[in-house]
């Protein structure tokens, strides 16, 4: 099993124009709490997953939901790109994998288009890894726009 350590340093920074402290520590507050499904399921998969469905039923505030999600997606992210070229890992493992991650960069997409944030504004909010963070918003982006990109639904025969 892969796991993808990242570490948080909280100072203060300048973002984009328009959002308050509340909202700034909203999507802190939604980063802390994916963190925490992320410690939480290091040795069990089914407390990570038990943990992200449990809190993301609790998240009613946008700003939150993106902190949230914007980690999610970039951890599992991470964990998509060293799991890709793995060959003891089985296709639809990967696969399955790769949905979930395009699923949250999806939504990610969605929220920093409608609060005006871009994936630099939460990378320093959220004090997340900002190289890795672009690489893999280019890279998702990417895929969700090429042909022949592989998904986890099967074609009929």
């Amino acid at each position: 099993m892969y796991i993808a350590i990242i570490t948080l340093i909280w100072t203060p920074i300048t973002v984009a124009q328009g959002i308050g402290k509340v909202d700034y520590s909203a999507v802190q507050k939604g980063n802390e709490i994916a963190a925490t499904c992320h410690a939480n399921g290091r040795t069990d998969i089914f407390n990570y997953t038990e943990c992200v469905i449990a809190a993301s039923a609790q998240i009613s505030n946008d700003y939150v939901r993106l902190g949230f999600t914007f980690r999610l997606f970039l951890v599992d992210a991470i964990l998509e790109e060293i799991m890709r070229n793995d060959k003891t890992i089985a296709r639809p493992v990967k696969d399955g994998h790769a949905a979930n991650v395009r699923s949250a960069f999806i939504m990610v997409k969605h929220y920093e288009r409608t609060l005006s944030l871009s994936t630099k504004d939460l990378c320093l909010i959220t004090q997340l890894n900002c190289d890795a963070a672009e690489r893999m918003d280019q890279f998702w982006e990417q895929q969700l726009f090429e042909p022949g990109v592989r998904s986890t639904r099967r074609s009929a025969k």
